[in-house]
């Protein structure tokens, strides 16, 4: 939380300098501190006085007192209205999960290869790798088997 509140302050603030330096080498490849400066200009036009309001620190303490102050301005949404919006659909924000018909997983509305999220598989099930990891650790058989029997691992 802390390091998103840092990020937003040197976004909003105007040390892109700060947030480019913060980016992984391959992130950084993507977006420069010039295409930075270009989104941040857009989300100028776009919230315009809005902005001024990231200006103020936020603390865990005030975060409520901001969220209300910015729902005022009607640009959010709900967690409902978003999934059931057309453009997010038709954007590819949500992508499907492999393993459960009905659920979705949000990515960034900010894409830099002009691929929306997949998700290729579920995350693993318990105890899925655990004779794999354990064998690359030296265990043999018998040991993950007596494991196993006492319940230490699935």
């Amino acid at each position: 939380m802390a390091r998103g509140r840092q990020l937003t302050a040197w976004f909003f603030g105007g040390a892109l300098d700060s947030v480019h330096g913060s980016f992984s080498g391959r992130m950084a490849q993507y977006m420069s501190v010039e295409n930075l400066q270009i989104f941040r200009n857009q989300v100028d036009g776009q919230l315009g006085a809005e902005t001024k309001l990231m200006d103020e620190s936020v603390t865990p303490q005030d975060s409520l007192r901001v969220y209300r102050r910015l729902s005022t301005y009607q640009k959010f949404a709900s967690p409902v209205e978003v999934v059931n919006d057309p453009q997010v659909a038709a954007n590819g924000y949500l992508a499907r999960h492999p393993g459960h018909e009905r659920a979705r997983l949000a990515s960034s509305p900010m894409q830099f290869d002009k691929h929306g999220l997949v998700v290729h598989r579920g995350a693993p099930a318990i105890g899925e790798h655990t004779d794999e990891v354990l064998r690359e650790v030296g265990f043999e058989a018998g040991e993950l088997e007596r494991l196993r029997a006492a319940g230490a691992i699935a």
